[in-house]
């Protein structure tokens, strides 16, 4: 998973050099040049010192940060084995509150059986879950009130 830097300090309207980029964002002055070498992050001119736009880096950690997010449809969880979206095995999911309002459907890698996880809250569990059987606790329950098991 991509490390998340911060962004708040940094103004869109200002240049940076690699010392201050690093500063702002919480980010070793290493990691500045290897962006700016690899030629991921824009610089505004390639004589020293070398500048970046604040507008080109923020744009760049932003796009740096959604790079890693794998939105899951109905009925999916996000195994970290097989590192793709994938479907409950047996369309069975057990759900663990977690607190008033939500909790976690735990299930089974229909791919390569491991245990996958996906935190969910009460009032979104039947968009979440339509399709698969969830017990909560140790009896089947009806989605439609997750507070009185069937």
């Amino acid at each position: 998973m991509a490390k998340r830097y911060k962004t708040r300090r940094l103004s869109i309207h200002r240049n940076y050099e690699i010392g201050e980029v690093a500063d702002l964002i919480g980010a070793h002055p290493q990691t500045i040049r290897g962006w700016v070498v690899t030629g991921t992050l824009p610089v505004c001119a390639a004589n020293r010192p070398i500048l970046i736009a604040g507008d080109d880096l923020l744009a760049f950690l932003r796009n740096r940060g959604n790079r890693s997010r794998r939105p899951l449809g109905p009925n999916q969880f996000y195994c970290l084995r097989c590192r793709e979206a994938r479907n409950a095995a047996g369309k069975m999911a057990d759900f663990e509150p977690r607190s008033d309002t939500g909790g976690r459907l735990v299930a089974i890698c229909a791919e390569c059986e491991a245990m996958v996880y996906r935190t969910v809250r009460f009032d979104r569990l039947k968009t979440v879950a339509p399709d698969l059987q969830v017990t909560f606790g140790s009896a089947a329950a009806s989605l439609d009130d997750p507070a009185n098991p069937a």
